[in-house]
């Protein structure tokens, strides 16, 4: 039986070329001619990529998970050819039409046109949506079947099974807008702007009471310190400062200076430079006063006198010792004469006696000598006094004997004497330092005693003291300054209370009346503040009002979603559901869950589906289709379900592109697909894509081979080898 070219009413695929895409270095063109095809081949020879151009030549991207949607030129142009131009045209017919759509990936160029008519750019895009029937996301869940589409049915997460049930019913659109629209959030943004507004009045009225608090214990505290209630005002603040103003002029006029009222006061923020002007008027009258000034030179001359006085007496006392001290020397060693004299008697003793011991040395010199001359010869005479000597008379021992008597005795005398003349000389030139050095401190301290005379003279104003006389003089002076400075000194004490109470007026004024008004400009400040937060609340309430509003709609926008979701869903899944139960039994087989059931089930924020199968359609033996059915089974399923959504969807495509519908199936299951595909290919053209050569056996069994163009690809490397066989 041969299939015509189109069946005259929808669009069919004649033709899919690519130049310089993916592995293809130059171009390759796969015809179908409006009939079934296959492409069948080991993995990695290229029948992905022939869906992938199908793909990217009519929309420009690709479904989501399958490849990336930017960088197109590091994974669609050949990895020899790296920065080449590359790109691809698909050709449809439908009847005696025809409809080309070319597009260029580096230059972005996207062409379509149907007989001499053609449209470029934004045009082409709108054109192409026209004329199909159906977007990108329609194309990829209606047309092209490819695995990862469906394999999330197999999935345990139910999340993830219901997301992949949106892909196929066309439902993840408005479940992106579920997702998007979140009337919670604008619920949750209207309370948290009625909670501001409730914590900030609580503040506001939490700082009010804590002002009116501190604002009555000032209150209290200036009430103790004699204030009225008429002075808690700017206009009390003024009058009572320029009252203190006035006070402290006088006070300075008192006491003999003149100097300007305080500035004037009529804010709380002009106290500091007020008091600072208070305070340095306060101490210039303390330190500048007639009476300061009248204290002042009798002050300095007190102190003068003072030193003089004690200055007078330590000097008396020294005289007196130094005096005292050589009255001692002279008790104790006689007047200074006599010690003079009993030096000058020692010296001529001791002279006496060196020429003593002089003249005795001389003597045993000559004995030495002449011993010395005896025990050499033996003289007739003497040899000290040449007189001569008796027959046989030993001269020598003689001569011993008085050179041993002169050193031991006479000698000896002499240097005893000598010692003693020498220790009296010694304690004589002592005494007479002494009495040296006494009469040089005795002088100087008589010499200092003068000077200091003289200084308590000039103090006193008078033209000479006698020394017996001077402190008397001085006390006397002394005691007259006392009388002046005890007479100033009263007058300096009323002075000073004076200014301790004109200076305890103004602390009572900054300590007891500042507060007060400062308090009461705060709390006005703060009702003012009041006003403004409570008009900024009113604000923040009308927006908590519209976010209410909002989330109102939001809710009511998003159950209309959820309404529209469940019956566009269940409306798909009824018009699919006999096609699907039909494919469902000849593709699992299944000895008693024979019957197979999906449904949209509304829930409180979504849409759930349940997928059963039953033994003819009995509840009681219904089953979640996950917890009873193999992998495999599952992969028939969602396929079957596939197919039946695919057939009951409605646009101009009259052509399926199957991508590899056998993975997970057995042996008997393939062979019930391949039956269900040629007979699929019957009514509409169907292109199958599979390395399963199983399946194709089971094609060619089914009869889908005498129908179908055969693309055999055998090598995929630059320049593919492709054998194609047309049906007879």
């Amino acid at each position: 039986m041969t299939v015509p070219l189109a069946n005259g009413e929808r669009w069919r695929l004649v033709s899919i070329t690519v130049r310089q895409f993916r592995g293809v270095a130059k171009e390759r063109r796969f015809e179908f001619n409006g009939r079934p095809g296959l492409l069948h081949g080991n993995n990695g020879v290229g029948k992905s990529t022939v869906a992938l151009a199908l793909q990217w030549t009519l929309y420009g991207r690709f479904p989501e998970g399958v490849l990336p949607n930017t960088a197109y030129d590091r994974f669609l142009s050949p990895i020899h050819l790296k920065g080449k131009p590359y790109s691809g045209e698909v050709v449809l017919s439908r009847g005696r039409e025809k409809l080309v759509v070319s597009r260029d990936g580096p230059t972005k160029e996207f062409k379509l046109q149907i007989g001499s008519t053609s449209w470029s750019g934004p045009e082409a895009e709108e054109k192409r949506d026209a004329v199909l029937g159906l977007d990108m996301d329609s194309f990829v869940r209606a047309v092209v079947l490819q695995q990862s589409r469906i394999r999330a049915l197999l999935l345990d997460d139910p999340r993830e099974r219901n997301k992949a049930l949106d892909r196929l019913l066309g439902m993840d659109t408005v479940e992106h807008l579920l997702d998007v629209i979140k009337p919670r959030e604008y619920a949750k943004a209207a309370d948290a702007w009625r909670a501001k507004v409730r914590a900030e009045a609580q503040r506001y009225e939490e700082r009010e009471r804590l002002l009116a608090e501190q604002l009555e214990g000032a209150q209290q505290r200036a009430r103790g310190l004699k204030f009225l209630n008429k002075d808690f005002n700017p206009t009390g603040l003024r009058t009572r400062y320029a009252e203190l103003g006035r006070d402290l002029a006088a006070l300075g006029r008192k006491y003999g200076l003149d100097f300007p009222e305080l500035p004037p006061c009529a804010e709380t923020r002009q106290v500091g430079a007020v008091s600072r002007a208070f305070q340095k008027g306060l101490q210039a009258v303390r330190l500048s006063s007639e009476l300061r000034q009248r204290m002042s030179p009798i002050e300095k001359s007190i102190a003068t006198l003072t030193a003089l006085r004690e200055g007078w007496s330590e000097r008396l006392q020294r005289r007196d010792r130094a005096r005292e001290a050589i009255e001692n020397l002279v008790s104790r060693h006689g007047e200074e004469k006599r010690v003079l004299e009993g030096r000058a008697e020692l010296e001529g003793e001791l002279g006496d006696l060196q020429r003593q011991l002089k003249a005795a040395g001389a003597l045993r010199q000559l004995l030495e000598d002449a011993l010395a001359f005896v025990e050499r010869e033996a003289p007739r005479g003497c040899p000290v006094c040449e007189q001569p000597l008796p027959e046989r008379f030993d001269l020598g021992p003689r001569l011993q004997q008085r050179m041993e008597s002169l050193a031991s005795e006479e000698i000896a005398k002499l240097h005893g004497r000598r010692e003693k003349a020498e220790a009296r000389l010694a304690q004589a030139v002592e005494v007479l330092r002494h009495f040296k050095e006494g009469r040089v401190e005795l002088d100087e301290c008589q010499k200092d005693l003068e000077r200091h005379r003289q200084k308590a003279v000039e103090a006193t104003g008078g033209v000479g003291i006698a020394e017996n006389k001077v402190a008397a003089r001085l006390d006397e002076a002394l005691a007259k300054l006392a009388q002046e400075r005890e007479h100033l000194g009263a007058g300096i004490a009323a002075m000073e209370q004076d200014l301790e109470a004109i200076d305890l007026r103004e602390r009572a004024l900054r300590e007891g009346l500042v507060p007060v008004v400062e308090k009461r400009d705060e709390l006005a400040r703060h009702e003012q503040d009041g006003e403004k937060a409570k008009a900024l609340h009113e604000r923040d309430d009308g927006r908590a009002q519209r976010m209410e509003a909002l989330a109102a709609r939001l809710e009511a926008i998003r159950k209309a979603l959820l309404d529209a979701k469940q019956e566009l869903a269940s409306e798909s899944l009824r018009k699919a559901g006999p096609r699907a139960q039909e494919l469902y039994g000849k593709l699992v087989r299944h000895p008693v869950l024979d019957t197979l059931e999906i449904q949209a089930t509304p829930r409180a924020s979504k849409v759930d589906y349940t997928f059963t199968v039953s033994a003819k359609g009995s509840s009681a033996t219904a089953r979640d289709a996950r917890l009873v059915l193999s992998d495999g089974q599952l992969t028939a399923t969602a396929l079957a379900l596939f197919f039946g959504l695919a057939e009951s969807a409605g646009h101009e495509l009259d052509f399926l592109y199957v991508d590899d519908p056998t993975q997970n199936l057995d042996l008997p299951c393939k062979e019930a697909m391949a039956r269900a595909i040629a007979e699929l290919s019957r009514r509409r053209q169907l292109v199958v894509s599979t390395q399963d050569e199983d399946f194709v056996s089971f094609l060619e069994t089914a009869g889908f081979r005498q129908e179908a163009v055969i693309h055999h690809l055998e090598a995929w490397d630059g320049t593919p080898t492709v054998h194609t066989v047309a049906p007879a």
